[in-house]
């Protein structure tokens, strides 16, 4: 008799945990999906860029003029890109966790690393489609122009600029949220003040790394530029999150 009342509690504390994480996963997705309903502006630039990479495909063989048209405009669609997605960061971050939507995302029942990690995932995946676009666009690129068929193409350094990419998107990410983190308080020129403290902290820590190198004469190998950004993001999240838990009691 007690063994089976002993699995019939298993059964319903395995089916409560089962629940549980079924609600958590429904939540994060959630959030993803509010997430990138407020980054539609990368989902329109990212069809223009996909759309010039297609004409530039399919008029390889045309007029000079119109094929290098094209590409200054895809050039100037990938700047937009670019700082319309460091900007849709500072934004999600600052809106979901500070601002008008910040009481539907506290009071959804998970933890604030679920939240953040959610939107981490958004924009690394947002920084996948751009590899994804860039990488076409170099394969256009190769397969047309006279220019680029010259250039040698080793598979390690592809591998490398890839994971090279990904470990500084984890850096920026995480770097934004934190400096959103530290200015949110300031009741003017909120926008101003982020900027400046962004490149006041980045030109600080370039200069005790260059300090840092020159003074121990360390030999800086490839694997470096990996790891380094990657315990930085580290650090940024930490920081962030001890901004958001010990000093605003979320």
């Amino acid at each position: 008799m007690s063994i089976d009342s002993n699995t019939k509690k298993n059964e319903a504390n395995q089916q409560h945990t089962n629940n549980q994480f079924i609600t958590l996963l429904y939540n994060i997705v959630k959030i993803c999906k509010h997430e990138f309903l407020m980054s539609r502006i990368l989902v329109v630039i990212s069809l223009i860029i996909a759309l010039c990479i297609v004409l530039l495909a399919l008029s390889s063989n045309g007029k000079m003029l119109y094929y290098s048209s094209i590409i200054i405009f895809t050039s100037f669609a990938f700047l937009i890109f670019g700082i319309s997605y460091f900007l849709s960061i500072a934004m999600s971050f600052y809106h979901g966790i500070f601002g008008k939507y910040a009481y539907l995302t506290h009071s959804l029942p998970i933890t604030l690393d679920s939240i953040l990690f959610a939107k981490i995932f958004v924009f690394m995946l947002w920084s996948l489609v751009l590899i994804a676009e860039s990488c076409a666009l170099g394969f256009v690129l190769y397969n047309s122009v006279e220019y680029f068929k010259i250039l040698k193409i080793n598979i390690s350094d592809i591998l490398f600029t890839i994971c090279n990419w990904f470990s500084w998107t984890l850096f920026e990410i995480t770097y934004i949220f934190m400096i959103t983190a530290l200015v949110h308080r300031k009741k003017s020129f909120l926008f101003l003040h982020g900027i400046i403290i962004y490149f006041a902290i980045k030109i600080l820590l370039s200069i005790l790394l260059i300090t840092f190198i020159d003074k121990t004469n360390i030999d800086i190998t490839r694997n470096i530029y990996i790891i380094m950004p990657l315990v930085c993001s580290i650090v940024w999240y930490m920081v962030c999150k001890y901004i958001l838990v010990y000093k605003l009691n979320l």
